[in-house]
């Protein structure tokens, strides 16, 4: 799926070889424990992997997994690499979050599958292109 579908889909959005980490390992502290995750996909802005410099975070489940487990995955990647979107998928399902803050509720900025992708993928370019991510990036830190 992660070949025919996702990658194919952030290069329309945008994203180039060199913005993408696959298999993205994240260092995460709950508590007191440290706790290793890895993200599927992390897409920065060019080849700086710093954290001001990431913009999405991808999340792909196997087809008809539910996406709800995957979501809280995803989100909790967000808040520790600092990205200010994530998406999550099962290869027919796909949604895309803005992620606000530890404390505050995200936003689903798109929801559709992968059969409405076509008639609806100007809302998902507007919402996560990587111009469009960069440049509220680059807003965020002034």
């Amino acid at each position: 799926m992660e070949i025919r579908f996702i990658i194919p889909l952030l290069e329309r959005l945008g994203y180039s070889e060199e913005d993408r980490v696959d298999g993205c390992t994240i260092e995460m502290t709950i508590g007191s424990r440290k706790v290793k995750g890895e993200a599927d996909f992390v897409l920065y802005d060019g080849t700086n992997r710093s954290r001001d410099n990431v913009l999405l975070i991808v999340e792909a489940k196997r087809n008809g997994t539910r996406l709800e487990q995957a979501v809280e995955q995803a989100r909790s990647y967000a808040m520790f690499l600092g990205a200010p979107f994530y998406l999550v998928t099962n290869g027919d399902d796909l949604r895309v979050f803005r992620f606000k803050s530890a404390l505050e509720t995200d936003v689903e900025v798109f929801q559709g599958t992968r059969e409405t992708l076509g008639s609806r993928f100007h809302l998902l370019h507007g919402s996560i292109s990587k111009s469009r991510v960069a440049d509220l990036r680059r807003v965020l830190r002034r």
